[in-house]
């Protein structure tokens, strides 16, 4: 179990990687911008500065001003807002960075300590809460004003996620590749582009190569499923490009499964732990509820790591029973001193 224990990773390591994801969730918002109009950046703004605050603030009532972390709620809440539809209400990640603070990184103290990854803990609670504005994503116009879900301009537009729960393909052309490929797809707004992703994928790996063995047995995973239990009829290779392009998957590889390999040690196990987690996830969204799951997987095994490097309390030792002979002759002793 040496493996399993939780080794104090350098600090110098983890805010690079926070710094490194959040120059990457900030190329994301560009496209998201590109794509949605200024819209989108409010989003972000406001759930990005509803987690900071929140952090700060929860941690100076508790006293634990050195669990504060701006750099990492920050993070926290442009990749919730990222992960949401541009036509999500004002409060909708504002909502969701709030559960990510509050009840998935205060209680725990610093980000080091943290069983489970606030992002994905958001997320997934949005999902049970709100799921039909979570996966109603707005046809994209580029230059247009976004009608908010539920308005009288509002038109939801079929996601590739949506479309893989029902068994439908994509449109096997030229024009549907190089929509995947830009982004000009209903989706997550930070998400859409296919070509993006892969950069910043890239990108991290090349900053951090050890970081992501846990991202490439997600990837494979999820790639194998793919192949071998395809949901649309129009082959197997179709079904590999709709499946990893579709919803936060990417994203879930790139910047949450990475994030627990900091306490893990050894390589193997970081391999299993991606692994596991790119299961869980197909088997989620083959079976589960919702079109998308990536959240609920990286929640499941984050449990499933929690409790296998928790400290176990150690073992007292029994104290040997008296002999019985010894202890008939002391209280023979008391007895005599009685008298």
């Amino acid at each position: 179990m040496r493996a399993l224990d939780k080794p104090k990773a350098s600090d110098k390591k983890r805010e690079t990687f926070i710094m490194d994801a959040l120059a990457m969730l900030a190329a994301m918002a560009v496209l998201a911008w590109y794509y949605y109009g200024e819209r989108a950046l409010r989003l972000i703004l406001f759930s990005a500065l509803t987690a900071l605050l929140l952090d700060w603030f929860g941690n100076s009532i508790l006293n634990k001003k050195q669990a504060a972390d701006p750099l990492y709620a920050v993070f926290t809440g442009a990749a919730i807002a990222l992960l949401l539809p541009a036509s999500s209400p004002y409060w909708l990640p504002v909502i969701g960075s709030s559960f990510a603070i509050i009840a998935a990184k205060l209680p725990f103290g610093s980000k080091d300590d943290l069983p489970f990854i606030p992002v994905a803990a958001g997320i997934a609670f949005l999902c049970i809460s709100f799921p039909d504005m979570v996966f109603s994503y707005p046809a994209i116009h580029q230059g247009a004003e976004v009608a908010v879900y539920g308005s009288e301009g509002f038109t939801a537009a079929t996601s590739i996620a949506q479309m893989l729960s029902k068994n439908n393909s994509i449109n096997v052309s030229v024009i549907g590749y190089l929509n995947i490929l830009t982004g000009a797809v209903p989706s997550p707004m930070g998400t859409g582009s296919l070509l993006l992703m892969a950069g910043i994928m890239l990108y991290m790996f090349l900053r951090n190569p050890k970081l992501f063995i846990s991202s490439a047995g997600f990837i494979v995973t999820c790639a194998v499923f793919a192949v071998l239990f395809p949901r649309v009829i129009t082959g197997r290779r179709i079904s590999l490009l709709m499946e990893i392009s579709s919803g936060m998957l990417l994203f879930t590889a790139i910047f949450l499964v990475p994030q627990k390999t900091l306490r893990l040690k050894s390589p193997t196990v970081r391999l299993f732990y991606g692994m596991g987690t790119g299961a869980v996830c197909m088997l989620l969204r083959y079976f589960g509820a919702y079109e998308e799951s990536a959240c609920f997987a990286v929640m499941i095994m984050n449990g499933v790591i929690a409790a296998m490097t928790a400290q176990r309390p150690a073992r007292r030792k029994a104290k040997p029973l008296p002999d019985i002979e010894e202890t008939e002759a002391a209280v023979s002793e008391r007895g005599v001193a009685y008298e």
